[in-house]
């Protein structure tokens, strides 16, 4: 009887592949194989396409705009108005992360040449290096290897925050430290540096010493910086001044356009707001959003049982 006829019994024929010997399309080897090739999706998933990293595009505001920077003296770190002009410098560190920074070295005071501050040092020295170049000649400190004074400031126009300072100083240190030197190519992507502010923002959410503010405009994050149900301040609204300090409860997020739903009492009723516009008590922030983990596990919790 030949094998592949039509009569009793018979049936096409396979090769194994690797011995070459003939199966049926019943043997269950065959079997087999159509199941893992039917589930392949759930057993061995795809690897997942590289992300495609977003380019850095900005609209850099006009010379001699003042905008809220930081001024970086030795340990000190202090928000203030920095008017931008021809002698800063683009950080290209920070190119690397999505954003756009810029620094301006000062006259070299007291303060800066007796009180070096290694964290800050290094945060500069992360932000204003050239990748295969190194730091700029004309940045290159003294032999005491003390700098002088910076202004450190957004040429895009937005508020530079010292929260934010603070971050990329544990950013830098966390590359430094837990990743090898290998992969710290890979870290220094703006997709990373979000994932990044986004479990900073939600460890810091959880605590209640600060409500996590920074970088707001590369990882809004709002499910923990404004988790549903929150009470927050309404503040300085220049187009409703008449809303500045009332409350209301935040009720939705629009994270593609920055935005936050509130709703307030009559007359005002539901509005969409930026968060810069709006003052939370970290106190009440972390019961929230520790409110609302809490019942979305014990959704997963009555699912599974």
């Amino acid at each position: 009887r030949k094998w592949g006829g039509g009569g009793e019994g018979g049936g096409r024929m396979q090769s194994s592949g690797e011995f070459g010997i003939a199966r049926t399309e019943d043997s269950c080897s065959v079997r087999h194989e159509r199941w893992v090739e039917s589930n392949r999706s759930k057993s061995d998933p795809l690897p997942k396409k590289p992300q495609r990293e977003r380019e850095l595009a900005f609209s850099p505001v006009e010379m001699g705009t003042v905008v809220l920077g930081l001024q970086i003296c030795g340990p000190e770190v202090k928000e203030l108005a920095v008017e931008l002009d021809a002698l800063f410098h683009e950080c290209p560190g920070a190119t690397k992360l999505g954003f756009p920074l810029v620094m301006k070295r000062m006259p070299m005071t007291p303060m800066a040449e007796t009180s070096p501050h290694a964290r800050n040092q290094f945060t500069i020295t992360q932000l204003m290096t050239e990748p295969g170049m190194g730091m700029p000649l004309s940045w290159s400190v003294s032999d005491r290897n003390t700098p002088p004074p910076l202004l450190v400031a957004r040429p895009d126009g937005v508020p530079l925050l010292e929260q934010e300072w603070r971050l990329l100083g544990d950013f830098f240190e966390y590359l430094m430290e837990e990743v090898f030197e290998d992969d710290k190519d890979t870290e220094m992507k703006p997709s990373a540096f979000v994932r990044f502010v986004e479990g900073w923002a939600h460890r810091a959410a959880l605590g209640t010493e600060e409500s996590p503010s920074a970088f707001i405009d590369l990882a809004p994050a709002f499910a923990s910086r404004f988790p549903l149900g929150v009470r927050v301040t309404a503040r300085d609204i220049a187009s409703r001044p008449a809303l500045s300090g009332r409350s209301g409860l935040v009720c939705k997020h629009d994270e593609p356009r920055r935005r936050v739903g509130v709703e307030f009492a009559h007359p005002f009723g539901l509005l969409s707001l930026k968060p810069a516009s709006l003052a939370i008590d970290p106190k009440a922030q972390s019961e929230q959003l520790l409110f609302r983990l809490e019942q979305e596990r014990f959704k997963e919790f009555g699912r599974r049982r």
